[in-house]
């Protein structure tokens, strides 16, 4: 047991160090040779826990995500259909809590020293659970699902980039009414509203 906290802890210093490189310097130009000399361990070390920098960052990507997509497991399939606005909210919250438990992270990750790969990353692995099936209306638009599921993700996805990357004073609770303001009221009724 205290070979595996000690390995863990060792992981979390090496992910802890090339986060703060990141604050100066992009990520493309992080070396090995940095990490180690200020984690104050040696590249045995550093090897024995990932192959290079970029599958350290391709770890501390999925685990962002991953922990993302863990919210979608305790919802249906179709919850973006069947939630009421109640749950759909509190489920919003549940989502933004997770990114700002690691804010720092995500802002690191897209900003301009960052991974320019990360948000596209994570537009990839949570389609299949942001609105994976859709039924439509039978309307005079005619609009495919595939079309309703685009214009429901990139939504979700752009007001967490841009609160990531822009508005970090948001809170949580702000930004899951916005996320389902968003997704139930038209940016014209809004501004309208705002009139």
């Amino acid at each position: 047991m205290q070979k595996r906290q000690m390995y863990i802890d060792t992981q979390n210093k090496i992910i802890e160090t090339t986060l703060v490189l990141m604050k100066t310097k992009p990520i493309n130009s992080i070396k090995v040779t940095e990490i180690v000399r200020i984690a104050k361990i040696n590249r045995t070390t550093f090897y024995s826990h990932f192959q290079d920098v970029p599958a350290l960052i391709d770890f501390i990507e999925n685990t962002l995500i991953d922990e993302l997509i863990g919210c979608f497991k305790s919802v249906p399939v179709d919850w973006i259909q069947t939630y009421n606005q109640t749950q759909e909210e509190q489920f919003y919250l549940e989502f933004a809590q997770l990114i700002e438990a690691n804010f720092n992270t995500y802002q690191r990750l897209m900003s301009s020293n960052g991974d320019a790969k990360f948000i596209s990353l994570m537009r990839q692995r949570l389609s299949d659970y942001i609105a994976p099936t859709i039924i439509t209306t039978n309307d005079d638009l005619n609009i495919s699902g595939d079309i309703l599921h685009e214009l429901i993700l990139s939504g979700l996805l752009d007001i967490l980039q841009y609160w990531i990357q822009k508005e970090p004073s948001l809170t949580p609770q702000k930004i899951a009414r916005l996320l389902l303001v968003s997704r139930h009221v038209s940016p014209n009724q809004r501004v309208k509203e705002n009139l």
